[in-house]
């Protein structure tokens, strides 16, 4: 889902009206629980560049409700906290951005204009923590995107290094920060602040660059979809701002770089074929993988499932946006293009547990499934201690594509008849160490670039995990043992609906506690005991 929200215009309305938008999407996806949301700004500019911008926090003039920006984007976070939503947060300046409009329909700013902002912006991301699932370091360029703008700041390196220092001064502790191009997170030159900065690829274009006609003219972004996917080994003008790059060194450090942070996938927008520029979607030719031959630009096809699937393992990605290629999510869905059995994802080298395949799934159902992470639980043994508590020892696996980028607390629990918590025990360990398995996809040579895929999964690493919990006073009677991994943010602690679920189908879920239940146990406990997932 995606949400463009222009700030000056909220006000309760069209909160209403963004929520009944996303109760429509939620049902088509019952794991969709997080949307991309940008927030527009340009109007708190001023669009000569002359003044300095208008305050986020203080000023009550340009909205027409008389709040301030920072209180009409509160209103929209606070829906979407009521909803159980999540949101990957993106600020832009730029509408449509034209050079000849620069000064009277589009602003001209600079990089104090944005810090100013982030000043402002500090205390509303620092509420909003916890509902923000990733911030896009936006504000460049037509929807953030680090395009051209009056100023064109994309193109400097020094002001994208200072600029992308202020922004992760910004961001809350634990809050994934991604740029657009690979090339520009090269630019920042601290090492500790550059290896925490993730990607959001606007461009996922997996597997149709090998059959497009590559460009001829270095530097020439519009001859085909393989050139504007900047995530690829064999792009051949995989440039940097000011020269061209070696072709796929960039892929290579993206690969290296995607177990430790965020990635964000979103494919080329194209309607899905049925707008009238294309003529009505043709589903054979589009699954087939036939570009448009309206639009080179806008690829207009069904990205190929398994090669899709692939990139989104072997990069790690967390999430990816549904709105923008329905070609794509038609042809994933479908009984025949987009059909994946057992024998498939093996073959394709894609990470899966054996019951996930009681039957075909689509590609669609499998991506949705394991993008970010998908947690097991294949072993657990509990049972009686000398003194008046119980050891636990977990076995967790990751079958999803990325590990957990947000930091929680896991805890060892009990739960009474009710399922109230009535002990708890917060365990030592860091959850987002629970990598999955290593890159489907992998470098043969770098010079020339060649890539080939695994013929089976890669096996995916045992995450230990051992605890005591304590039974001082515990009445006798039959208790529930279980997992809870909250929201880190106590005042969703208690919300079933940000707590994590395991992917196991014989693990009870609490819902009124949000906890995974391992076994049914007696107190007092008279022996050890063991489970599987």
């Amino acid at each position: 889902m995606d949400l463009e929200v222009t700030v000056k215009d909220i006000d309760e309305q069209k909160v209403d009206a963004l929520a009944a938008e996303l109760a429509r999407e939620a049902p088509l996806d019952r794991q969709a629980t997080v949307t991309q949301l940008h927030f527009d700004l340009q109007d708190y500019l001023d669009v000569a560049g002359v003044q300095p911008p208008i305050s986020l926090k203080t000023d009550r003039t340009v909205a027409a409700n008389g709040r301030t920006a920072i209180e009409n984007m509160q209103l929209v976070f606070d829906r979407l906290g009521s909803l159980g939503f999540t949101a990957v947060l993106g600020f832009t300046y730029d509408r449509r951005f034209e050079p000849a409009g620069c000064g009277t329909l589009h602003p001209i700013y600079d990089r104090s204009d944005i810090e100013a902002h982030l000043s402002d912006l500090e205390g509303f991301l620092a509420t909003n923590a916890g509902l923000i699932a990733s911030w896009e370091a936006g504000f460049l360029g037509n929807w953030g995107e680090w395009g051209p703008s009056c100023t064109n700041l994309h193109n400097d390196p020094v002001q994208v290094n200072l600029l992308m220092n202020a922004i992760m001064a910004a961001a809350p502790p634990g809050v994934p920060v991604m740029m657009r191009y690979p090339y520009d997170r090269a630019r920042v030159s601290d090492t500790q602040v550059r290896n925490r900065i993730g990607f959001h690829n606007n461009y996922f274009a997996a597997g149709h660059w090998k059959d497009y006609p590559r460009c001829t003219v270095a530097g020439q972004i519009n001859c085909g979809p393989q050139n504007g996917d900047h995530y690829n080994p064999y792009n051949p003008n995989f440039s940097g701002r000011t020269g061209q790059a070696t072709i796929g060194s960039f892929f290579a450090g993206v690969v290296a770089a995607s177990p430790r942070v965020m990635l964000d996938a979103e494919m080329a927008f194209d309607l899905g074929r049925d707008h009238p520029q294309w003529g009505g979607f043709d589903k054979e030719e589009a699954c087939a993988g036939v570009p448009s031959r309206d639009d080179p630009y806008h690829p207009n096809v069904g990205l190929n499932g398994e090669v899709a699937a692939q990139r989104l393992q072997s990069m790690h990605y967390t999430t990816m946006s549904r709105t923008h290629n329905q070609s794509s999510f038609t042809c994933w869905r479908d009984a025949v293009h987009g059909r994946l059995t057992q024998g498939h994802a093996e073959s394709a080298g894609l990470p899966f547990d054996a019951a996930y395949f009681p039957f075909a799934r689509s590609y669609y159902a499998y991506i949705r499934d394991h993008l970010g992470y998908r947690l097991r639980l294949t072993r657990a043994s509990f049972g009686k201690d000398a003194g008046p508590s119980m050891p636990v020892k977990l076995e967790i696996v990751n079958d999803g594509f990325a590990a957990p980028h947000i930091p929680r607390t896991a805890y060892l629990v009990l739960l009474d008849q009710q399922d109230d918590i009535v002990r708890r025990h917060a365990l030592n360990v860091d959850w987002t160490s629970w990598q999955s398995a290593c890159s489907t996809e992998y470098e043969v040579t770098s010079l020339p670039p060649v890539w080939d895929s695994r013929e089976t999964p890669c096996a995916k690493p045992t995450h230990t995990i051992e605890g005591v919990l304590p039974l001082t006073d515990i009445r006798p009677g039959t208790y529930s043992l279980g997992v809870w991994l909250p929201d880190p943010d106590p005042r969703r602690a208690s919300d079933w609906r940000y707590a994590v679920r395991l992917a196991n189908g014989s693990t009870r879920w609490s819902e009124r506690a949000g906890v995974n239940v391992i076994a049914t146990v007696e107190a007092p406990i008279d022996r050890a005991r063991a489970a599987t997932g």
